[in-house]
């Protein structure tokens, strides 16, 4: 009745204590409609789309906290909306429920495969689909509270192990313009070297930490990247020299001066070109490029080093995993370099890619 309806609609704004954001995604305008007023009536923010491209377009402009998906839908259905979901980085962790009429125990096994959390059955029941949602909001409530404990908990770390570094590093540098004889010379070096290693491994934490507390940011400001390569590559000198190492530079001619992150993006370089200097044997070489392609800048660092296998080139961007490459390297990282390095280019709107051949 009329009167049971508003009831449940009091109801059901009461059991939602914030203004979260739902999306909606039909190619039915009847079905958007319906689930559009159910969710508004439990006191939620609610925007649509029509089909799969449209969908993807609004989560690059505004991130809901729940999105309810169509599975059928023509050109991009629901399976390859969610593929792209998972496979953003922005979007990845959004709780994702399908909205369906399909029934098939293999259609729920391929949903859940490619990270959907949760089904409803058209027609949907309006109690029923506000239950999963407070449920999805609960949880992912839960998981950023968790997050953001874990993000103080590092960052007082980071702070606490920064201090002692930093007077060990600047302590270090003092004696080191003094003169020496050579064997402290090496113990000098021996410091420096380990301490600065160190260092940067504190700060690989406590990047990591802040892309899983959404707190990660970038500030953009005019760069030339060109000029930013070259910074990287004058720290990295002499690491290069030590083993032999030719770097040619290929740089376009006339490139643009792009909005970026200039301390971050020398981050990404710095990680790129000292990982090729690492795995680059004795005498070897690197080409780094430099160019406009399609829009877009790029940059690509190659070299002739020991290369990596197609299984392990789908891994490299997972945190904490170390190639075979890297097990058996001296100097041993995190396995947070890549991630960071992609963090921060999937920030800028860009890419990063691995390109490589076993033994080459």
């Amino acid at each position: 009745s009329q009167k049971d309806s508003k009831n449940l609609g009091t109801c059901l704004k009461k059991m939602s204590e914030k203004r979260n954001k739902i999306l909606v995604v039909d190619d039915t305008k009847h079905v958007v409609v319906l689930l559009k007023h159910y969710c508004q009536k439990a006191g939620y923010l609610v925007s649509e789309a029509f089909n799969g491209p449209d969908a993807l377009e609004k989560l690059k402009e505004d991130k809901p906290d729940i999105i309810l998906l169509d599975i059928i839908m023509p050109g991009m259905d629901g399976f390859t909306v969610a593929e792209h979901i998972r496979n953003d980085e922005n979007t990845k962790f959004i709780p994702i429920i399908m909205v369906t009429a399909l029934s098939e125990l293999e259609d729920r096994v391929k949903a859940l495969s490619l990270g959907v959390d949760d089904f409803l059955t058209k027609p949907v029941d309006e109690l029923l689909l506000i239950t999963k949602i407070r449920s999805l909001l609960k949880a992912k409530a839960e998981r950023e509270e968790l997050d953001k404990i874990k993000f103080e908990y590092t960052s007082m770390l980071v702070h606490d192990l920064r201090t002692p570094l930093t007077s060990i590093i600047g302590f270090a540098k003092v004696l080191e313009t003094e003169e020496q004889d050579e064997e402290k010379k090496k113990f000098l070096e021996v410091i420096l070297q380990n301490s600065s290693r160190m260092m940067a491994l504190v700060n690989d934490f406590l990047d990591f930490s802040k892309l899983g507390a959404g707190k990660f940011e970038i500030s953009k400001s005019p760069a030339v990247i060109t000029m930013i390569i070259d910074n990287v590559l004058n720290s990295l000198n002499i690491l290069a020299l030590n083993k032999g190492i030719e770097i040619v530079k290929e740089y376009q001619e006339d490139l643009p001066i792009i909005n970026i992150d200039a301390r971050k993006i020398e981050q990404v370089t710095m990680n790129l070109i000292s990982n090729a200097i690492k795995y680059t044997p004795q005498n070897g070489k690197i080409i780094i490029k430099s160019l406009t392609e399609n829009g877009f800048l790029k940059v690509s660092v190659s070299d002739n080093g020991i290369g990596i296998s197609e299984e392990e080139q789908d891994k490299i961007f997972i945190p904490y995993y170390q190639s075979h490459s890297g097990k058996t390297s001296p100097e041993k990282g995190t396995g947070l370099g890549l991630v960071i390095a992609k963090m921060i280019i999937v920030a800028h709107g860009g890419s990063i890619e691995v390109k490589s051949k076993l033994g080459e």
